[in-house]
């Protein structure tokens, strides 16, 4: 571009000139005429006698050098105006302007760098349109995936706001998982990949809205999908569904959790019992005698603490058994409650930006 500049200011300096030529050469035409006017004029008056004819033709001569000089400054500067108009297009030529307005996030060329139009257009900036709409980038668990959905909420925190939580919406759930991403990009490389012991996920997008700006690009976040929503839930412990009378050991103690964070990892340890959805399964409560007694409940959802009962014999806050102390009493460690607040069963998604 600068140079470029300097042949704009070089070509206007020319255009100058030749038009200060074109003036110097209209005044010459003026003074040509003019004087073969007053040749004509004496030779009228004198009745041809003076001037003579050769200093006629001279003066024709001169007028017409004078007007064929006021032509080639006339092309001259013709000449420097193209000459200056395609200095300017070439100048309008390098300058780069970006389709969007926004914020430059990224910047990938150095200057005086040449950049050159061709198929395979360079990467020169990475621009953010508009920074309060913003994209979470997140990977979900092959375990836990059946259970997102377009159009669920959820939460998420970064390392920036220790503490806070950032609501945000599902948009987008890829069908294939990394591994077959893995798979496609090594059947185009010359270097063989194994997926084997990969972590199976799932790419999704949540829509996060940032009216303040205080979310940048590139920060890394924890999400919390929610994939269930329920409220005024009947909730037990899920150590009083593992709970066995002939099995002595500690007892866990127990709670009712008015918002239930699930959070699934790769990495978790397996839990002691399963607790499936409309499954039927047991728990105890102490009976009058003091021994355990056998309670049949239908289990909904779970959140790993604490599990939803949606059908059977057990009652709001009756207590039920958790553990079992070393001299075979049993020990009641929590209680059955109804959820005030309601409880929300949260599927965990991995780091994303």
């Amino acid at each position: 571009p600068e140079q470029i500049d300097d042949q704009i200011r070089a070509g206007q300096a020319q255009l100058a000139a030749n038009q200060a030529g074109v003036a110097q050469a209209q005044a010459t035409v003026s003074e040509a005429n003019a004087q073969l006017a007053r040749l004509q004029e004496v030779y009228r008056l004198s009745n041809g006698r003076v001037p003579s004819a050769t200093e006629l033709q001279t003066g024709r001569a001169n007028a017409q050098r004078a007007v064929a000089a006021l032509r080639t400054a006339q092309a001259n500067v013709a000449a420097a105006r193209a000459q200056l108009a395609q200095s300017q297009t070439q100048r309008s030529r390098s300058i780069i302007r970006s389709p969007v307005s926004g914020v430059v996030l990224a910047r990938q060329v150095d200057p005086g760098q040449t950049v050159a139009a061709s198929f395979n257009t360079p990467t020169l900036f990475v621009i953010a349109e508009d920074l309060t709409k913003m994209k979470l980038e997140v990977a979900v668990d092959e375990a836990d995936v059946g259970e997102v959905k377009l159009g669920q909420g959820a939460t998420f925190t970064v390392d920036a706001f220790p503490g806070r939580t950032f609501p945000a919406r599902i948009t987008r759930v890829d069908l294939g998982s990394n591994q077959t991403v893995s798979a496609a990009t090594a059947s185009t490389s010359t270097t063989a990949t194994t997926t084997t012991g990969q972590v199976v996920s799932y790419a999704a997008d949540l829509s996060v809205e940032n009216p303040t700006g205080q979310l940048r690009p590139g920060m890394t976040a924890t999400a919390d999908i929610v994939t269930s929503d329920k409220k005024n839930v009947l909730l037990v412990p899920n150590a009083a569904l593992r709970f066995k009378p002939a099995a002595a050991g500690a007892g866990q103690g127990g709670g009712i959790a008015g918002s239930l964070t699930f959070r699934p990892r790769r990495d978790r340890p397996e839990r002691t019992a399963t607790v499936a959805r409309g499954a039927t399964q047991t728990v105890y409560v102490k009976g009058a005698d003091g021994q355990p007694q056998p309670v049949q409940v239908v289990t909904g959802d779970t959140n790993g603490n604490v599990t939803e009962v949606i059908g059977g014999n057990l009652k709001p806050g009756q207590e039920v058994i958790t553990g079992q102390l070393a001299s075979g009493d049993a020990a009641a460690g929590g209680s059955s409650r109804r959820s005030g607040a309601g409880g929300q069963r949260r599927q965990g998604a991995g780091g994303g930006q």
